[in-house]
């Protein structure tokens, strides 16, 4: 899952059965652990492993995650003590973005939750929606 500014050739992934689990942003929020301000979501990418060139990858559950500040402080929820957080749990993937091969890489696709995380409604005029993004080391 990425946003219209991340690479496609990310360290992180997720088996083709865990997206397809997949109810919502929020779902996949949660059970990946990522928060709004790392990714905005609204798109997504396939790769294909290519026959007889497999992948060196670690592949667990992703951990949860607690809401921090800049400066590594907890930001709480509320005035009783409680913090944002995420549950984690999901299956995910990560690999050396150097592994991969641009020519397994599928186009961009919508993932039809919409690129806002809490109904601001965006524009996204000048956006550039659903554009393959490869990393090319400098």
């Amino acid at each position: 899952m990425i946003d219209p500014s991340s690479a496609d050739n990310s360290i992180c992934w997720m088996r083709k059965e865990e997206f397809d689990q997949l109810r919502s942003k929020d779902d996949w929020r949660d059970r990946f652990a990522v928060w709004a301000n790392w990714n905005s979501n609204g798109e997504f990418v396939t790769y294909t492993v290519p026959p007889g060139k497999p992948l060196k990858v670690w592949e667990g559950e992703t951990a949860s995650q607690v809401l921090k500040d800049r400066e590594g402080n907890l930001i709480k929820a509320d005035d009783k003590g409680n913090h944002f957080w995420t549950a984690g749990g999901g299956k995910q993937i990560v690999l050396d973005p150097d592994d991969l091969d641009k020519a397994h890489l599928g186009k961009r696709q919508p993932t039809e939750w919409g690129y806002d995380s809490f109904g601001e409604g965006l524009d996204l005029v000048g956006v550039p929606t659903l554009t393959n993004n490869w990393y090319e080391k400098k």
